[in-house]
């Protein structure tokens, strides 16, 4: 009966998607064949409100084919048709129906004021959370942080945007958790070295208050607090807090997280790495030096030395043997030389000793004492060096 009544007749849709462009081609069937018809996409809740996207398909028209560009596919966006005359019944049909992961990409963040808010493009029965992303993948939820969503905006305020913070949506259909922060860098505080000794410094991007509390880590998943302080931190300036501390001992761990906002993270540090040269006490310190660097030192040292002295007797030996063999009678070129520009005199000196060592050191020689001998020799030598 619908069928033959023209004014109820709304005609059929057809859809391709194309996922890359974020096009949808849509073809139209059994519409009036003397009325144009016309076609546009929209969210679809007590009312279907329109997105932009919309097209005409001309009665003349043989493909009764158009195409329309959507903007995400969220599960409410639907397309709707109807023919050009007053009064046209209307159809619609959703072809994302299916994807309700894509109602929570809409997260904003405004770092001025440190608002974390969140609205959907449909109209959806949500409870939203905040809630602390854990080792593991649980995200614990934060406390007073629940609210439920029908069709206004979800808003929180003062939020610190750290990369573990995240957004709980539970629905009949599951569970999904977002983390709006997971691929920014938002480093509360941080570990530096500094004059070789491991110090806590303090950075923020944000003027802020961090409160730190030194904690003894007790368990697996425990952490005693023994010292607490906060720490007034101006934006991008480092400070070092007072903690009394030793970062190199395993069991001890601290916590830091902001005291100025109302949904934060705790932050909670553990064994940082400590370089030998950190980790070392004064006295393994002095100890190591003593070992690797003055040992070493001395025996080189001693090693040069010994070289240089033995180097020296080889000379001394090897000049005697020389003179020995040369029987004393031709001494070597430089002393032979000094001895022929001497004056007549010298001359005769000279001469004198060389016959003193040829007596001493030829047949002669043997019918004297050995101590005489040297002893004559070593006057002899004396008398050629003045």
């Amino acid at each position: 009966m619908q069928r033959s009544v023209p004014e109820c007749i709304t005609g059929s849709i057809q859809y391709d998607v194309d996922f890359e462009k974020k096009e949808l081609s849509v073809s139209v069937l059994d519409m009036l064949e003397d009325k144009d018809y016309q076609l546009r996409l929209c969210h679809k809740g007590y009312i279907c409100t329109g997105t932009g996207a919309q097209a005409l398909v001309k009665k003349e028209n043989p493909s009764k084919k158009v195409t329309l560009k959507y903007s995400k596919p969220v599960p409410c966006l639907c397309i709707e048709g109807w023919s050009v005359m007053t009064d046209a019944p209307r159809i619609q049909v959703c072809p994302f129906k299916n994807r309700v992961e894509e109602l929570w990409s809409g997260i904003t963040f405004d770092p001025v004021e440190e608002k974390l808010s969140w609205e959907a493009v449909c109209h959806v029965d949500a409870t939203i959370t905040l809630c602390e992303l854990q080792e593991g993948g649980v995200c614990q939820d934060l406390a007073n942080s629940s609210q439920s969503h029908v069709k206004r905006k979800v808003t929180y305020s003062a939020v610190d945007p750290h990369p573990r913070l995240c957004m709980k949506f539970k629905t009949e259909a599951g569970v999904w958790v977002k983390c709006p922060f997971s691929e920014g860098n938002f480093p509360a505080w941080e570990i530096s070295t500094q004059e070789g000794l491991p110090q806590l410094l303090v950075m923020s991007r944000v003027k802020t208050s961090l409160s730190l509390s030194k904690c003894d880590k007790t368990a697996a998943d425990e952490c005693k607090d023994t010292q607490t302080t906060v720490v007034e931190v101006e934006k991008f300036q480092t400070v070092k807090p007072d903690l009394a501390l030793d970062l190199c001992e395993p069991s001890i761990c601290i916590k830091a997280k902001r005291a100025d906002v109302k949904y934060g993270v705790t932050t909670l540090y553990c064994q940082p790495p400590c370089s030998r040269s950190v980790s070392r006490s004064k006295g393994d310190d002095s100890e190591w030096q003593l070992l690797h660097v003055v040992v070493p030192m001395v025996a080189l040292t001693t090693a040069i030395i010994v070289t240089a002295v033995v180097t020296g007797l080889a000379m001394i030996v090897y000049q005697i043997k020389v003179m020995k063999a040369a029987g004393i009678a031709r001494l070597p070129g430089p002393h032979t030389a000094s001895l022929s520009s001497m004056t007549e005199g010298s001359n005769s000196k000279t001469q004198l000793s060389k016959s003193v060592l040829f007596d001493i050191c030829g047949s002669g020689g043997s019918q004297l004492k050995h101590g005489e001998r040297s002893g004559l020799l070593n006057d002899s030598i004396k008398l050629l060096e003045v």
